[in-house]
């Protein structure tokens, strides 16, 4: 549907496709410049769990959705999180691009976990739309 924001596939193959979504009515209420947070990390109540490995933060990174429907990484892991392979500055949102790659070391050996993001811009256009309808 275009409630879908975007859609995370590990392709190190750990964990199943997810989908994240959001209300366009309540991003379009919503008064922050970020409309909605989705967290990743170890912890099981995070919207996206990592699976329970140690260099894996509790919180690890978060993805944002910004004002004009951009998608933002932001990182407050303790071991760093990469994004096509560059390591990211700790809380410095960086945008998203349609098959960016986002990596976290699982362990010291160097193996990681690998997230690809698939932005639905049919939700960036409904978005548009909504706010040009009000």
């Amino acid at each position: 549907g275009e409630n879908i924001v975007f859609r995370v596939i590990s392709t190190t193959g750990q964990i199943p496709i997810r989908d994240f979504s959001a209300d366009i009515s309540q991003v379009l209420k919503e008064k922050r410049s970020i409309k909605k947070v989705w967290t990743f990390g170890r912890n099981p109540a995070c919207d996206y769990h990592l699976g329970n490995i140690l260099p894996v933060s509790n919180k690890h990174f978060q993805i944002l959705l910004g004002e004009d429907g951009n998608l933002l990484l932001n990182d407050i892991s303790t071991n760093g999180t990469w994004l096509n392979g560059q390591k990211v500055e700790k809380n410095s949102y960086q945008l998203l691009s349609q098959g960016d790659e986002i990596t976290v070391r699982t362990d010291p050996t160097g193996t990681i976990l690998s997230l690809v993001i698939f932005i639905n811009d049919k939700f960036k256009q409904s978005l548009e739309q909504n706010k040009v309808d009000r």
